[in-house]
């Protein structure tokens, strides 16, 4: 959904801090989308150790396809229009708390 969001090729890393949780546990988890699913594109930058990820347009497709389904069925559970979605989804984003780069590096890491 970061992918998508974004619109953009990210790296393990730059994903890890963006989503507050391990490069290993997005190593991992692009890893396996990549080869089970193909819903990833994985490439190695040259000289840097840094993996750079972004969506098939299988990838795309099927993000897109659950996020609209999430946002269809929080609406109609709650009754709220998309608006209030989008103003709910905003206001409980995790990307609000410390990534765990910045924990153990300082508030200044990674200003992505």
């Amino acid at each position: 959904m970061l992918l998508l969001e974004r619109g953009t090729v990210l790296t393990c890393a730059e994903i890890s801090h963006l989503l507050k949780v391990s490069n290993s546990a997005v190593s991992n988890a692009v890893r396996s989308l990549s080869r089970v699913k193909h819903y990833v594109e994985r490439e190695k930058v040259a000289g840097s150790g840094k993996i750079k990820v972004q969506l098939t347009e299988e990838g795309v497709s099927t993000a897109q396809e659950i996020r609209e389904r999430f946002i269809t069925r929080y609406m109609k559970q709650f009754d709220v229009t998309r608006e209030e979605f989008e103003e709910v989804l905003k206001a409980v984003h995790p990307r609000h708390r410390k990534s765990y780069m910045q924990k153990v590096f300082g508030e200044s890491f990674a200003g992505i």
